[in-house]
């Protein structure tokens, strides 16, 4: 049994939640005025990455 990995719909997916993640960490900056949400800048990065070297992954296939 093989298990089929929809590429485009995982790096969507991964986009997504990085957009959520940079959003979460300028409403705790901006808003709530607070230091510690500076690490979800890096984390929403992160997964804006992934999200697109899949993308370009699938494009490819």
């Amino acid at each position: 049994m093989s298990i089929v990995q929809n590429k485009k719909l995982s790096g969507y997916t991964l986009m997504s939640a990085g957009g959520i993640f940079l959003i979460a960490g300028f409403v705790g900056v901006v808003i709530a005025q607070e230091s510690v949400f500076y690490g979800f800048f890096g984390i929403g990065a992160a997964f804006v990455a992934i999200g697109a070297a899949m993308l370009h992954k699938a494009k490819l296939e």
